[in-house]
């Protein structure tokens, strides 16, 4: 599993909670933070499974910025997309993206 992140805190949260979830088989998992990520792209044409996390920053910037919106559209056409809060799933379809809940627990 390759993962991109600009965080460390949240490589960490993405490899134990997913993994927790029962979403560990993509390939590529993204939390580039509301910018455009090629790799989701380069990923999907090569036939792998791509997951999107989004964190509450990049649903945010997705709904107020339309430069951060049309981002978010094309690399939503080809990947899957998940969401840390319950409440970011009906933000994001707000803006035409259909994200799943993984709920987020802490390690211990």
């Amino acid at each position: 599993m390759f993962v991109r992140a600009r965080k460390i805190n949240q490589i960490t949260w993405t490899i134990s909670n997913l993994e927790r979830a029962g979403i560990e088989n993509y390939d590529y998992i993204s939390i580039a933070c509301g910018s455009f990520d090629f790799f989701i792209i380069i990923y999907k044409l090569q036939g792998k499974k791509v997951l999107r996390v989004w964190t509450g920053t990049d649903v945010l910037k997705s709904l107020k910025f339309w430069d951060y919106r049309i981002r978010a559209k094309i690399c939503g056409l080809f990947c899957n997309h998940v969401v840390e809060a319950p409440w970011l799933v009906n933000e994001l379809e707000s803006i035409g993206i259909k994200a799943n809940y993984v709920k987020h627990t802490f390690l211990l």
